[in-house]
């Protein structure tokens, strides 16, 4: 566990509702924003039917400014003074725009200085108790911000690590803060080791701050099956949810089929693996025991025709779990750089119960939906439309789930 001499966080509002790392690691990252990867199954593929019916009961939209698009990967439903807010972070302008849900108005917009005393650089994730207790995290700078909707930063710490073996956390709606009175959760995936053959990984996947105790560590280390081969930046990505009932920290990896829990009360990591799920088979870019170089587009291209898992969602509502898995791209598209079809993959919704057993899954309609900006309210599940009629609307598709 390492110390740090930093300020406490003043906690204003205790409720909750609702670059050490290389330049090489920075550009896939942002390269597959854009061209989003996918997991191939040479033994058996995953079924393409199920019981499980996603009815598309109604449409969400919501105006758009001149400065806004779709696509925003840090977006948030939320409880503010008994209201309920759609909100996503417009990086263009460094502003988090809150939309009544209600209404579909925008209700109001919060912009956020870069640079000079009230500055909290370029905004790439927040999150919220309430508009005096406001997070803002800077990938850029390696800084979380407590701010409040007048601008006011009140406390902020560095979460970037002095030694290599710690990645610079990314945070976004798959893999979103967690905030709890007095412990911080990030997302720090990635290593220094995408292109090695380890034996074994130290835990680093998560950083918690504890508060109250000025103090941080990492916990939680990669599954067994990255020790199995060398598989390259992407797929060392974590994607995870939360489970306040359970105090349960939710992950998914790539490469694995079982989904992990993790028990903050207990310290305790669990794997399970899907009672009659299928499974799916990744080949690694090598199993060399050295360090291996590979070009850039020939290790994209090599995980866009595989399946893979991608984010994890909890339903509080109704008490089970949602994982993305991705399908393979066709290498005729790749090879064409196909405006649509290289870079969005066929994905399908996978369901669990409370005790991860497999309840069926559900193949979206191919290049119709953003799946990184997903939601849950009530008993319906919301998906942004990638390419909507109006550009300058913003849509969600609303949907009964039943099994």
């Amino acid at each position: 566990m390492e110390k740090y001499k930093i300020n406490r966080f003043i906690v204003l509002n205790k409720q909750i509702k609702p670059f050490s790392v290389s330049q090489m690691m920075v550009f896939v990252s942002v390269l597959f924003l854009l061209i989003i990867s996918s997991c191939n199954n040479e033994k058996r593929k995953p079924l393409e039917t199920s019981a499980i019916k996603l009815n598309k009961i109604d449409s969400l939209s919501f105006d758009l400014d001149e400065f806004s698009t779709g696509r925003n990967n840090s977006t948030l439903f939320t409880i503010i003074d008994g209201k309920e807010y759609f909100s996503f972070l417009n990086t263009a302008n460094n502003s988090i725009y809150f939309y009544d849900f209600n209404t579909k108005d925008l209700g109001f917009k919060l912009e956020f200085k870069k640079d000079g005393p009230l500055g909290v650089g370029s905004i790439s994730h927040y999150s919220l108790l309430g508009l005096d207790s406001l997070y803002l995290y800077s990938y850029n700078t390696a800084i979380l911000y407590l701010t409040d909707s007048s601008g006011n930063i009140h406390d902020k710490f560095s979460v970037e690590s002095k030694s290599s073996e710690y990645v610079r956390p990314q945070l976004n709606s798959t893999r979103p803060l967690i905030v709890l009175k007095d412990l911080i959760i990030l997302n720090s995936w990635g290593s220094n080791k995408e292109y090695y053959h380890n034996m074994d990984y130290i835990e680093t996947n998560f950083l918690f701050h504890h508060v109250d105790e000025n103090i941080r560590s990492y916990k939680i280390t990669y599954p067994k099956i990255y020790t199995k081969g060398i598989w390259g930046v992407q797929y060392y990505q974590i994607f995870h949810d939360f489970n306040p009932d359970t105090k349960s920290l939710i992950l998914s990896y790539p490469i694995d089929d079982s989904v992990y829990v993790y028990d903050l009360e207990k310290n305790k990591l669990t794997g399970h693996l899907m009672n009659g799920g299928e499974e799916i088979k990744i080949e690694p870019l090598s199993v060399n025991k050295k360090m291996i170089s590979i070009p850039i587009m020939e290790e994209v291209n090599k995980q866009l025709m595989q399946y893979c898992y991608n984010s994890v969602k909890f339903h509080k509502e109704k008490d089970w779990y949602m994982r993305i898995l991705y399908h393979p791209v066709d290498i005729v598209d790749i090879e064409n750089k196909h405006p649509i079809k290289s870079r969005f993959p066929p994905q399908s919704l996978i369901f669990y119960d409370s005790k991860f057993n497999f309840l069926g899954k559900f193949k979206l309609p191919e290049y119709e939906y953003f799946t990184g900006s997903i939601f849950f309210h009530g008993d319906h599940l919301y998906i942004e439309r990638l390419f909507p009629e109006n550009e300058d609307l913003l849509i969600f598709d609303k949907f009964n789930v039943s099994f």
